[in-house]
């Protein structure tokens, strides 16, 4: 099938992959990911959060309403009902 302008054809989570994908690539050295993986079946979740923790020249602040098992995480900042109630490094997060 032919891609449409605008990518119209497009599912939601190859949407999600371009996007990963041109976030990456960017010489920013700061990505803010939403909800990265929300649109991605669990193999393309597993390798999408594999490449941003291998990715060590940016930083990346990621927003996510679950556990990330493929990150890596230094840091974590708990929010619940609107408050930040933890900032914690990784080993007192994961204990």
């Amino acid at each position: 099938e032919e891609l449409r302008d605008g990518g119209l054809n497009l599912s939601g989570g190859q949407r999600q992959r371009i996007a990963l994908a041109r976030a990456l690539y960017s010489s920013r050295p700061l990505i803010i990911l939403d909800e990265f993986t929300s649109a991605l079946d669990e193999a393309n979740s597993l390798r999408a959060q594999a490449l941003v923790d291998s990715d060590t020249q940016k930083t990346f602040l990621i927003i996510s309403h679950s556990k990330l098992d493929g990150i890596n995480a230094t840091g974590e900042i708990v929010v619940q009902e609107n408050r930040a109630v933890m900032l914690a490094c990784e080993e007192e997060v994961n204990g």
